[in-house]
This record gives structure tokens, C-alpha cells and sequence, in this order.
């Protein structure tokens, strides 16, 4: 039998249970019962949530109600009380028991889903305010050191907080819980890492500083917390001065940059890009070349590989744009990961992951491997050794002698990508890994979530229906005229999909081998997406938007047997789309045209190409204006194009029904 806790007696004096002849009080039948004690308010007592998590009494408890029958209330008052010990005082969970969330089933995976969405909403509360004391609780989190120091010269509340790690210092200046300034410095890393200092404080400094419309009270970390975690990883997988992460992401930042540099050069020796601005090039390279490595932009600390943007063929666009000023921008994030006793090649310290040349000689077999493109000349830098006893000794490993780092690479993708499974296989492999596991979700299925509630049977074919507001081509700002769209996707094959979100790597060959796979699924994505959202339009009442509906074959029919066949709408004007993503992501659009129905048949090919397979409207025997020409160039009605410049019309627009319009508005069918 387990001895019972004894609590230690008030200090506020005897409470009634202890008076003589006082009657029992029962005791309270939570999990939280016994351990309150130990950080009740009314001790006086300064437990940190760390300490509560390794109570013995907390994970006696915890242990029981997990494997229990019993629920878990989050609604009691010790609850309440213990979550507010911990910072945490609205979870959203309110009337809501472990229990009758599923806790207490014996399927293991959703358990472990269910209590990971709960650790994420603690999270999510537990950020924090932009506070002298929220800036320090964080930084101890992930293990840094804080030391504070008054600023005489600032005035009586003001106050300089060091943050340090092994190979890192942040100097944030504060007064009145308002930060005024970040200062970053990294004494141990090379020059190369030094040039990007003052642009990832300056990120940083956004993060905390208070905006315009801002109020102290409600400035939260909630920004800064997953920038400082990026800056802080690298440090906590360092081994100075043998191993530096920094430099080996610094290093792979700079072989990339001279094979950007290199790609730009080639550009501007293109007779079909005489005359074009430098943004314009440099966009082209990012989006048809090699990538574009930057450094801590975005407001997000840390390198990423830029590989796609939407409206890469407009003039204003540039490599440097952000998210709030239009265009999305697809990257890859590269960064350091613990190796976890993963099979795999560890992290290595090099500038040199390709030769100054860039390019090499090519025989037959390079030709044959590179499918036409260039040869780039690749190095091996030599591994990384850590001295023996240098750092944390990897589970398994035996005796003093030198070893390899436990750290390799890891490619994170920004924003995650969905591709079908049998990309995802294609991924996996250019890594050099064998793929996790097959994907349970179906690609349509990823794309366009399922509504909770809604039965889905992935073999049956599932029709998307939306409306939206798109500008007649050929219409001034001024005077421009809007049409109604209803566009209607019918995925009329089960194909299976994967998320991908991060992949580890060995070379920085291998990200941009993945390139051209990501480009062809990210144009589709932003295709869908252009075309399946609202679009909100200041010419178009709200009663004339109609929401996004998911339907199915079934309901199709079911609504014509009922005489409600929402085909026979003829306001808006109906495009029909039909998709496909195994093999190859293709789009059948069939929409009126000229008293007759266009039928037109597009493919997505790799680098996000699209290819007219087959038409109806097109003329066989048109070359077009001019091949090469701009796409700009061929506003004008009455232009004959060529299948071929159509197809580059709609990786200009970006959007199916922009893409239509234009084909009506060259047709003269407005």
C-alpha cells in the first residue's frame, strides 16, 4: 500500500481541518490533488513548471490517469488552479475531459494524436509575453543563459538581458518590458556568418519591438520564440572549435550563392532576355535555374533555397518581396538536426561543395544523367572528426576514440509541399532514404481537406464547386468589368498523396536535384489555389460570392433526381476542370466558347511547365507572334498564338480563370 503524502503544516496558521473536533474534510478527487501542495500559492512557493513535471506525486498521477479508465477533467478547480501555476490560463478546452475526447480507448494513435494537438495548444498559450520575465523563462527553455545588467544611462527601468550559448551572444535592451534594441554576435564563426549578423537582429528585433497599432500588454513571443529556437539549435549541436554548425550552414549558403551568381551570368547572355532588368533575371534563375540562397529573410532566421514565385513574369516582381506584398514565395530551409541514430552520411564543414569553374567538362554519360542541362562540378569535402571526449557521445558508441558528429542536414520545406506518393518516393530516394511509410490520405484529400462530418470514400469521385469574381481581359482599372466564375473540379481518380514537410540531406546536390519535382507541385498547388479561393473584389456584392462546395457523384445525382441540378446556373459563367496527379498532374478545362464547348487538355511537367497536349480551339498551323517573345506582349485581341504560348500564358496568370478570359478576350468572345 503507498504511504499517503503528508503536506507540510500552513504557514497562514491551522485551517479548520486541523482544528480540534473539526469534521474531515474529504478530500478532492483529482489527478492534481496531491501535488498542488507542493506549489500552492499559500506556501509561499516558487516551483518552476520543470519541477512539477518531475514531480513523483505529478507523474504518479498523470501515469494513472492516462492509462485509466477514469477522465480527466480540465474543467476542475484544482485543475484550473495547477494550469495556472504553470502560466497557463485559457486552453480553450473548456467542458472538455480527456475522457470523452478518447483518452481512455485502447487505439494508441489517436491517443497520441489527440494529446499532441493538446501539448500544442499548451504551447501555443505557453509563448509568452514580451516581458522581462516572458524573455527570460524563454530563453532558459531551450537551454541558454540569461544575465541581466542595469542600464545606468537609460534610466531606472532600464535593462540589458544577455542571452548566451556556447558560440552565441544576444544582447536585447529593454526598458519598462518594452524592447528597444537586439544586438546579435557570434565570436566563434567565420567571416562569412559575421556579413549576416545585423539582418537576422533586425528580424529579431521586429519580432519584439512594438508595432505600429501594438500595445505592451499584448505584445506576445510568439514570433520571436521559434526564431530564437533556430538561432539556438545550431549552438546546441556545435563542438568548438572542431564542429561549428553555423559555418556548415554558412558553407553551403556560399557554394550555393556562386552557383546563382553563375546561373544569373548565363541568363543575361540569352538573346530571348536582352533588355530585361536584373530582378527580372534573377527571378527567371530562381524559378528555372538552380534556386536562390538567402539568408534570413521573410522575417525567418536562417538559410533557405528559394525555388518558386507566383507572378515570377511580372515585371515589379522580385527575388527580395515578401509574403505581405503579394507573391508566395516556395523555399526549402536548411538547417542542422540531431542524427538520432539515423543510417546516414553526418554533417560536414565546406565552401567548397563545388569548384570555382561551377562547370566541368562533360562526357557521353554526364550528358546522358543531366538530361541536356549543365554539368555542374561537384566536390566531396573530407568528414569531420571530433576529438575524443569532444562533446556528447552518441548512444552505442564505445571506447575514447575519435568519431564522427551525432548532426546532419536537414531540409525543411517552406511552405510543406503535397505531392503524390509516388513523387514523395522520388524525394526520399534523390536523399538517399527509403520512404517512411505510404500515405493514408488521398491527394485530393490533402488539397481540399475534408470537412469534418463528411463521409468520404477515396474511389468514389469527388466534385469541388466555387465562384468568384474575375476582371474581364482587355478592361481598364478604371473601367473594368467583372465576371462571375463557377469553377468546378472533378477528381475522378483516387490517387494517394504525402505532405512533405522536412527530408535530411547529405549534399547540396541532392536539394537541387529535387528541384524540378517541387517546382512541377508547386505551380499546381498555386494553381488550385488561385482558382479555388475567394477573391474578394470591391465591384462584387458578398450576396454574390458563393461559398466553396464539396460535393460527390452521388450528391450530384441525388440533387437531379430532386429537380435542384446546380449545373443549370447560368449566371455565372462555368468552367469545368477535370484533374489527374498520377502519372503526371494533368487539367482537362472545358468551358463555352464561341457557341461550341473548348476542350483543352494540359500537362504539368517537371520545373512547373505546362504543355498543351490536346485542344479543340487552337489552330495547328499558327507559330505565333513571335516565340520567344513576352507574354505581355500579347494582350492584344485578334493575335493568333500557338498552342505553345498559351500554355506560357497560363504560367504567366497563374490562375485557370484569368487564363480562360484571356483566351476568350484573343478569340473576340467577350
Amino acid at each position: 500500500m503507498a504511504t499517503p503524502m503528508r503536506h507540510a503544516p500552513s504557514q497562514q496558521g491551522r485551517t479548520p481541518s486541523q482544528m480540534p473536533g473539526a469534521a474531515p474534510t474529504p478530500p478532492v478527487s483529482t489527478p492534481f490533488s496531491n501535488s498542488l501542495a507542493a506549489f500552492s500559492p499559500s506556501q509561499g512557493s516558487k516551483t518552476s513548471p520543470q519541477a512539477f513535471k518531475k514531480s513523483p506525486a505529478t507523474s504518479h498521477h498523470l501515469k494513472n490517469a492516462s492509462d485509466g479508465p477514469g477522465a480527466v477533467n480540465f474543467d476542475s478547480p484544482s485543475a484550473t488552479a495547477a494550469l495556472g501555476a504553470l502560466g497557463i490560463h485559457d486552453l480553450g478546452l473548456d467542458n472538455i475531459s480527456v475522457g470523452g475526447m478518447g483518452m481512455g480507448r485502447s487505439d494508441e494513435d489517436d491517443r497520441k494524436r489527440r494529446m499532441n494537438t493538446i501539448v500544442a495548444m499548451v504551447k501555443a498559450v505557453g509563448t509568452g509575453r514580451v516581458s522581462n520575465e516572458g524573455l527570460e523563462r524563454l530563453a532558459r527553455s531551450i537551454g541558454l543563459e540569461c544575465l541581466w545588467e542595469d542600464n545606468i544611462a537609460g534610466g531606472p527601468k532600464s535593462k540589458t538581458l544577455f542571452i548566451a550559448g556556447t558560440g552565441l551572444t544576444l544582447e536585447i535592451v529593454i526598458t519598462n518590458h518594452i524592447v528597444e534594441n537586439v544586438h546579435l554576435t557570434f565570436p566563434e564563426c567565420a567571416p562569412g556568418v559575421q556579413e549576416h549578423v545585423g539582418r537576422a537582429a533586425d528580424v529579431l528585433l521586429r519580432d519584439l519591438k512594438l508595432q505600429p497599432g501594438e500595445w505592451a500588454l499584448t505584445k506576445t513571443l510568439e514570433k520571436f520564440s521559434p526564431n530564437l529556437e533556430r538561432i539556438a539549435a545550431p549552438d546546441r549541436l556545435s563542438v568548438l572549435p572542431t564542429l561549428n554548425c553555423y559555418d556548415a550552414i554558412d558553407g553551403i549558403y556560399q557554394s550555393l550563392l556562386k552557383i546563382f551568381n553563375w546561373d544569373v551570368a548565363k541568363l543575361k547572355e540569352d538573346p530571348k532576355l536582352q533588355g530585361r532588368s536584373d530582378d527580372y533575371i534573377k527571378v527567371a534563375a530562381l524559378c528555372s535555374r538552380h534556386g536562390c540562397p538567402q539568408m534570413h529573410v521573410r522575417d525567418r532566421i536562417g538559410l533557405s533555397l528559394d525555388y518558386w514565385k507566383e507572378w515570377r513574369r511580372f515585371p515589379t516582381t522580385t527575388i527580395e518581396t515578401t509574403e505581405k506584398e503579394g507573391p508566395k514565395t516556395w523555399s526549402i530551409m536548411i538547417e542542422c538536426a540531431p542524427k538520432n541514430n539515423l543510417a546516414f552520411m553526418p554533417i560536414r564543414v565546406s565552401h567548397q561543395w563545388i569548384s570555382d569553374s561551377i562547370e566541368k567538362d562533360a562526357t557521353a554519360e554526364d550528358m546522358v544523367l543531366s538530361n541536356g542541362g549543365p554539368i555542374l562540378d561537384w566536390q566531396e569535402p573530407e568528414n569531420i572528426l571530433l576529438p575524443a571526449g569532444a562533446g556528447e557521445k552518441p548512444e552505442g558508441s564505445i571506447g575514447p576514440e575519435p568519431r564522427l558528429p551525432d548532426v546532419i542536414f536537414m531540409a525543411v520545406f517552406d511552405p510543406p509541399l503535397i505531392v503524390s506518393s509516388g513523387v514523395a518516393a522520388q524525394i526520399y530516394n534523390i536523399a538517399g532514404l527509403q520512404q517512411p511509410g505510404v500515405s493514408s490520405s488521398t491527394f485530393d484529400a490533402l488539397v481540399f481537406p475534408i470537412p469534418q462530418g463528411v463521409a468520404y470514400d477515396p474511389t468514389e469521385s469527388r466534385i469541388i464547386t466555387h465562384t468568384q469574381p474575375i476582371m474581364l481581359s482587355g478592361t481598364s482599372k478604371s473601367g473594368h468589368k467583372i465576371r462571375l466564375h463557377r469553377n468546378t473540379l472533378n477528381t475522378d481518380r483516387a490517387v494517394y498523396g504525402e505532405l512533405l514537410t522536412r527530408v535530411p540531406f547529405q549534399h547540396p546536390r541532392q536539394l537541387l536535384e529535387m528541384l524540378p519535382l517541387l517546382r512541377q507541385y508547386a505551380f499546381l498547388s498555386s494553381l488550385l489555389n488561385n482558382s479555388f479561393k475567394t477573391n474578394e473584389h470591391p465591384d462584387v456584392k458578398p450576396e454574390d460570392i458563393v461559398s466553396k462546395e464539396t460535393t460527390t457523384a452521388n450528391d450530384e445525382f441525388t440533387a437531379f433526381m430532386k429537380g435542384s441540378d446546380k449545373s443549370t446556373d447560368a449566371d455565372p459563367f462555368p468552367i469545368d476542370i477535370a484533374l489527374t496527379a498520377h502519372p503526371v498532374p494533368r487539367l482537362r478545362v472545358v468551358f463555352p466558347f464561341k457557341g461550341r464547348t473548348a476542350n483543352i487538355t494540359l500537362e504539368i511537367q517537371l520545373g512547373g511547365k505546362v504543355h498543351v497536349i490536346s485542344d479543340n480551339i487552337f489552330s495547328s498551323d499558327v507559330d505565333g507572334i513571335q516565340k520567344g517573345d513576352d507574354p505581355s506582349s500579347w494582350n492584344g485581341p485578334g493575335n493568333r498564338l500557338s498552342a505553345e504560348q498559351y500554355g506560357e500564358m497560363l504560367e504567366m496568370t497563374d490562375h485557370i480563370g484569368k487564363w480562360v478570359e484571356r483566351i476568350k478576350y484573343k478569340f473576340n468572345d467577350q
